[in-house]
């Protein structure tokens, strides 16, 4: 190879120095992303204080305690947003004003039951009920994915109880009321928060009356969880990155050198086309677009036109300047959309 294409002795080398200083700002980003701790997840508000439309005059709810004992999550699909929790729920109430058989069909929003033991029952002080239950639920929780693979994750569980009204009966809790076992996590995503709510939703029977409301008690379970590593960013972005910036190569190329130049464009677009089979096994089942698309869709375009001004066998100062100016313009470009999209699709 002759030594006008010998990259470390081409007159304007500072053009190498400056995609080197673009790959240390790029790999800069996604450590930043990688260690920032973010969920962008909304859950359902709850009523914690029923207004004055929406209580029963001369009557008094009666308070019952929830509580959760997370054993496990033996199910953990976050590219489906379906989970399954081991655990043991728990209520504490007044026997005298709620009959158990009442209590025991509880249910759970965007989930089902799929294994219930009989209720274990102790009495307490004559009068107030400790019941609970072995279980394991199925659920689903929807998941923003739109920042992916920089996504860490909560997902809510809602216990409900439709047999009672507002009127009837009110959930109590406390921060202590939802136990995890320390050692619970699922394919390497780490549990670092939970917390317990309890409240009303509101539903409206007349739409056209925003009187007419019924209250419905609730409670939900939340579980923050952290992303797995750097293992999957490394494998999306690694060879994306490295196929990019040797198709920016192509552009720096001495003109005598075209058919070298055209053959790395051509390499460049079609292994770009193969990593998104990779990209595809390993992003989430959503209809949006997430970070990861829209850089690959900013790659492709760009490796589209660098392939289209290697096959213009034309030696004039024009078209020079235009990859000259292109081979900056891209290197900024990747900076700016990959800043710009961690801030826009940042709950979105």
């Amino acid at each position: 190879m002759s030594k006008s294409f010998d990259l470390f002795h081409l007159k304007n080398s500072y053009m190498i120095y400056s995609l080197a200083l673009t790959g240390i700002i790029i790999i800069f980003i996604l450590y930043y992303s990688l260690n920032h701790f973010h969920v962008c997840e909304k859950r359902d508000d709850l009523l914690f204080n029923l207004p004055i439309n929406g209580q029963q005059l001369g009557t008094q709810s009666t308070p019952v305690e929830v509580g959760f004992v997370v054993e496990n999550f033996e199910k953990f699909n976050v590219k489906e947003d379906v989970f399954e929790v081991k655990g043991n729920i728990w209520f504490k109430f007044n026997h005298n004003h709620i009959p158990l058989e009442k209590l025991n069909n509880f249910s759970f929003d965007n989930g089902k039951i799929i294994q219930i033991s009989t209720p274990k029952v102790k009495l307490i002080n004559n009068q107030q009920l400790f019941v609970y239950y072995d279980i394991n639920i199925l659920f689903n929780s929807l998941l923003n994915h739109r920042l992916f693979p920089f996504t860490d994750h909560s997902i809510y569980l809602m216990l409900r109880l439709d047999q009672f009204s507002s009127h009837e009966i009110k959930f109590t809790t406390g921060k202590n009321n939802l136990k995890v076992y320390k050692n619970t996590s699922s394919e390497g995503w780490r549990l670092v928060d939970y917390n317990i709510e309890a409240g009303y939703i509101t539903r409206y029977v007349n739409q056209f009356n925003l009187q007419e409301v019924i209250n419905y008690p609730r409670t939900i379970f939340t579980f923050s969880f952290k992303k797995p590593g750097s293992r999957k960013t490394f494998l999306i972005f690694g060879p994306m990155m490295m196929i990019f910036f040797l198709a920016l190569i192509a552009l720096i190329i001495p003109s005598h050198h075209s058919n070298i130049a055209l053959n790395i464009a051509i390499g460049s677009l079609s292994a770009l086309l193969l990593h998104r089979l990779l990209i595809e096994n390993l992003s989430p089942l959503v209809g949006y677009f997430t970070l990861t698309d829209y850089l690959y869709l900013y790659f492709l375009g760009t490796i589209f036109i660098i392939l289209l001004l290697c096959a213009q066998d034309s030696n004039s100062a024009s078209i020079v300047k235009i990859k000259k100016f292109l081979y900056y313009f891209f290197q900024v470009g990747s900076i700016a959309l990959l800043i710009g999209l961690r801030m826009v699709l940042s709950c979105y």
